[in-house]
């Protein structure tokens, strides 16, 4: 088994460039609302953006809150393009005069954009996103993206009431001509805290990774982040938060990603200097960053013995770190606290890997 080695090259980052959002989802890890007063300058930004293209960044992801509300959204996309990176956003398609927007955006070279799909109708979306109306918005932006040529996809955050609606949301999503399917693991920060008895048990799991792999057997696209790594259902099951890729929050704080938003530098054992891009070049803090060093020690260090013993290991790579970190209150190395070979129902329906 291969161990992501150094110097490690920066290749994606993720700026959220405001956290103001039309909607208030039950599970949104930035708090956002609809005014909070926390949105990047654009002198920031931009200043990013000429680092990242000094430092041969491929990608770079908007995102919010919902970006698309940030005054400066053309400009950012406009520029990275330019700039020869590849450009994505996250929306939830709930933005006045949002058609307008996503066609000047698309015209400026924006290569994909992403929404969150929660059900398959207007009842369950809207039990996450309380939001009147949101659901529909979203379906309708979404499909005005198809329609000009926009590559579309669709993020699900599986929960115990609507995990069972992923294969109406597939079809739904192919009969909208959009293919891939992003499914995310709920990641118990910001107000996720407070929704833990959504999350699903261990043998909900199990039940999902059926789900997942009879969509795939029919020929479904259907993309796993890497803390599904449990799941053992990737060709290649390996985290690179802090190894290729990064989360800058609007205050230009930085994380490893998305999971570890809320989690310190502190609470994991390590110094704050060179984890904002207020006092610190981006090529600073990628380099020099403890932070980050702490998290890199981590995935390139031996696992728990637990899992080195274990016949899967190869499979899952002991699971998701920063879920770990909640579960247990530190950077523990142990198995994923949703390890299905703990469960015997679990182990015994798994059945043959993809």
């Amino acid at each position: 088994m291969e161990w992501h080695k150094p110097p490690f090259k920066l290749k994606e980052i993720k700026i959220e460039v405001t956290h103001d959002c039309m909607l208030s989802c039950v599970h949104c890890s930035s708090l956002a609302s609809e005014v909070t007063g926390r949105s990047i300058a654009w002198s920031s930004c931009k200043n990013i953006l000429c680092e990242a293209e000094a430092m041969g960044i491929e990608t770079v992801a908007f995102s919010g809150g919902e970006p698309l509300l940030w005054k400066h959204i053309f400009k950012a996309v406009d520029q990275a393009v330019r700039s020869g990176i590849k450009v994505y956003v996250y929306t939830t398609g709930n933005v006045p005069n949002v058609e307008n927007l996503l066609r000047q955006l698309h015209e400026a070279g924006l290569s994909k954009v992403m929404f969150s799909l929660l059900g398959t109708n207007a009842e369950q979306h809207e039990k996450v996103t309380k939001s009147y109306g949101s659901y529909n918005k979203t379906i309708a932006t979404a499909g005005y993206c198809v329609t000009i040529g926009l590559q579309t996809e669709f993020h699900f955050v599986p929960l115990n009431h609507n995990f069972k609606a992923l294969p109406e949301i597939v079809n739904k999503a192919r009969s909208m001509g959009i293919d891939r399917i992003s499914v995310l693991r709920l990641v118990p920060q910001g107000r996720a805290a407070y929704i833990r008895h959504w999350e699903l048990s261990r043998d909900q799991n199990c039940e999902l990774r059926r789900i997942i792999k009879d969509l795939r057997n029919d020929s479904y696209d259907i993309r796993l982040g890497s803390p599904y790594n449990f799941f053992m259902l990737s060709e290649k099951p390996e985290c690179c938060a802090g190894i290729d890729r990064i989360t800058i929050g609007p205050d230009l704080r930085i994380f490893p990603c998305d999971a570890f938003k809320h989690i310190s530098p502190d609470a994991i054992g390590a110094s704050s200097d060179y984890s904002n891009l207020r006092d610190y070049s981006l090529a600073e803090c990628w380099e020099k960053s403890s932070y980050l060093g702490v998290v890199r020690q981590y995935l390139t260090s031996d696992f728990a013995s637990e899992c080195s013993v274990c016949k899967n290991l190869s499979d899952c790579r002991s699971g998701c770190m920063a879920q770990k970190f909640y579960a247990f209150n530190e950077l523990k190395k142990t198995a994923d606290p949703m390890c299905l070979f703990s469960n015997k129902m679990c182990e015994e329906n798994i059945g043959a890997k993809l």
